[in-house]
């Protein structure tokens, strides 16, 4: 990987130009870079060069949840709205030539899966303007609905409420590139519910110590372990 990474770098790239590698365990895969190319002398990235990793959006949910904000391409900005997955988007097309290569041995089947991946990649390159000069267009059609419907939405939203969302991305941004746990901001908080359970001992030890009403809580615990017993038994005769 570390390779091919750099070999890619270095064809036609301008170091000022901001890069977005996509990879299904960049979380793990970006944290060594910079120190594995350092001790390597015979690989290195040209000088100034910034990447920032990501992971495609059909690997990432099966990650750990924080993974999500710090590396899906939904947060990152100027990625547009890409799926950042390569192999995947070329199973269907792949799948015309799976009854010629049932039985082919595995060199033989090889041969013709590189085949096709390399033709793949020659349209892709040759096809490339043609494909952004058509996205380009499609985005400038969309950014006026889109953005009436966000005015709709920010107008909703407190002023001061709004300023502070924008001082927390503009320093989240600005602070990304060292510290992915910065985007952790933009995951959803939920408070779990507490449990029966917790609820039965909070309410014990907060129970009064008159007589008229010790064991309170533990008799409420029991009425509502009987009356779950009574919807089971309804549910299943």
């Amino acid at each position: 990987m570390d390779y091919a990474l750099v070999h890619a770098m270095h064809h036609g790239l301008d170091p000022r130009q901001p890069v977005i590698t996509f990879y299904d365990i960049n979380c793990q895969y970006s944290k060594n870079l910079a120190c594995r190319l350092e001790e390597n002398r015979y690989l290195s990235l040209p000088s100034g060069l910034q990447i920032q990793p990501s992971i495609g959006l059909w690997h990432v949910h099966g990650h750990q949840t924080e993974c999500f904000a710090r590396y899906a391409p939904n947060f990152i900005p100027g990625a547009s709205w890409v799926d950042g997955e390569i192999m995947e988007t070329l199973w269907s097309s792949l799948n015309i030539i799976s009854p010629s290569a049932w039985g082919m041995v595995t060199a033989h089947c090889q041969e013709l899966l590189d085949f096709q991946m390399n033709d793949s990649n020659f349209l892709k390159m040759i096809q490339m303007p043609l494909a952004l000069k058509w996205k380009f267009k499609v985005a400038k059609q969309s950014l006026a609905t889109i953005q009436d419907k966000f005015n709709k939405l920010d107008s909703k939203v407190l002023d001061g409420l709004c300023r502070l969302w924008v001082e927390q991305e503009l320093q989240v941004q600005s602070c990304w590139w060292n510290t992915p746990q910065a985007m952790d901001i933009y995951e959803v908080w939920l408070e779990k519910a507490p449990t029966m359970k917790a609820i039965e001992i909070d309410l014990i030890h907060n129970d009064r110590s008159f007589s008229s009403s010790r064991g309170l809580a533990t008799w409420i615990a029991w009425a509502l372990k009987v009356e779950q017993a009574q919807i089971v038994l309804a549910m299943d005769t």
